[in-house]
């Protein structure tokens, strides 16, 4: 599959999440809330971090339409266009949605991030050969696509969305208690990291981003996130060869764990809730963000360990869905618990990511790597 075809799939699916999201619910008023949009003065916090975290959201819809409607100052202008155009529909229909409320800061928000994304893919597109020429460390020593989307996931779960806090004060005031919950999380993500990426460099930035949240707005140090990822990591390493086998039995077992803690019953029947990731409206915090991309990373951890054991691609995709599917609709009775079909998307969406990032992608990638090695040789 091609690089393009991969980029069109994810085009695709990640507009569809947009639309899905931002229309949520999906309740719809029979007259529109206001006349038209209108923009949204003020400079909050709260604000600041809405309209910063619209630009991010579509950055990768920019990008994607970009590698997937081909190359060149075209594929540019195409899909810099899709992006503000799905972005006043969105904003539009917005309008009619009883808990939402279209506006020109947020469509303005929106469309800068599709034209910067779009924009960031032209200019790595332009320059692949060069860039590769210098982060190149030799093919023994590349990493498999899989470690780079793993990779990218770790830097969500830990650093998303990216604002620096740099106050003396929250600094040596932001420290998180002990959780070991967040110990045994860290612990089973770093060791499936440093089995990805053995001792790559880039295994050392990922441990650096644990400590070094305490530098960003709304995260705190935390010792139990630090030391559980070294000792996964030691534990990686002592392990050597050894590492799939242990984690293709202990990653199951810790999705049961994860699933059925506090192991409490609750003091009466929670409502399931079948849409997906309504608890984001219902909490609306940064929490949030860290908790699902924790479980997109470790979710999808668990099929890429099964896969590489020698599991087949169904059952490789079942364990987890079987464990998840029992999990959710048992905290029901669990004290604590959000019973919902939330985590089963997340694990939907680890899949497509594994797919879309198998290794040997794409031929445009390969052919700017034997440019990049001629150069280096």
């Amino acid at each position: 599959m091609t690089l393009q075809r991969r980029a069109l799939y994810f085009f695709v699916l990640y507009a569809f999440a947009i639309v899905y999201l931002s229309l949520f619910p999906g309740d719809f008023l029979l007259h529109p809330s206001a006349a038209g949009l209108y923009w949204v003065a003020g400079d909050s916090r709260r604000l600041t971090f809405d309209t910063a975290l619209n630009v991010l959201f579509y950055l990768p819809l920019g990008a994607a339409g970009f590698l997937a409607m081909g190359r060149g100052v075209p594929a540019w202008l195409a899909s810099s266009a899709f992006g503000i155009a799905l972005s006043l529909l969105i904003e539009w229909v917005q309008l009619w949605t009883p808990s939402r409320y279209g506006n020109l800061r947020d469509f303005a928000a929106n469309g800068a991030g599709a034209v910067l994304g779009a924009s960031t893919a032209f200019f790595i597109q332009a320059h692949a050969e060069n860039l590769l020429a210098r982060i190149s460390v030799g093919p023994r020593k590349r990493l498999p696509a899989a470690a780079w989307l793993m990779l990218s996931v770790w830097a969500l779960w830990h650093a998303f969305p990216f604002f620096p806090s740099l106050s003396l004060y929250r600094v040596q005031h932001s420290v998180a208690p002990w959780e070991w919950q967040a110990f045994g999380a860290h612990a089973v993500g770093f060791f499936i990291l440093t089995v990805l990426m053995g001792r790559s460099r880039w295994l050392w930035l990922a441990f650096a981003l644990v400590p070094a949240q305490v530098f960003l707005a709304d995260r705190s140090f935390s010792a139990a996130e630090t030391l559980g990822s070294l000792v996964g990591g030691c534990a990686a390493w002592m392990l050597g060869g050894q590492s799939l086998k242990v984690a293709q039995l202990a990653l199951p077992v810790w999705l049961c764990l994860e699933e059925f803690r506090p192991f409490r019953l609750a003091p009466q029947r929670l409502t399931f809730a079948w849409m997906p990731f309504g608890s984001w409206f219902a909490t609306n915090t940064t929490g949030f963000y860290s908790t699902i991309f924790s479980k997109l990373f470790l979710y999808t951890a668990v099929v890429w360990v099964l896969r590489k054991t020698g599991l087949g691609a169904a059952a490789a995709v079942a364990v987890p869905a079987v464990i998840l599917l029992i999990g959710e609709w048992s905290q029901q009775w669990i004290e604590g618990r959000t019973p919902e079909t939330t985590d089963l998307a997340v694990l939907a969406i680890g899949i497509v990511l594994l797919t879309l990032c198998a290794e040997n992608a794409t031929a445009a990638l390969q052919g700017a790597e034997v440019s990049a090695e001629r150069k280096q040789s």
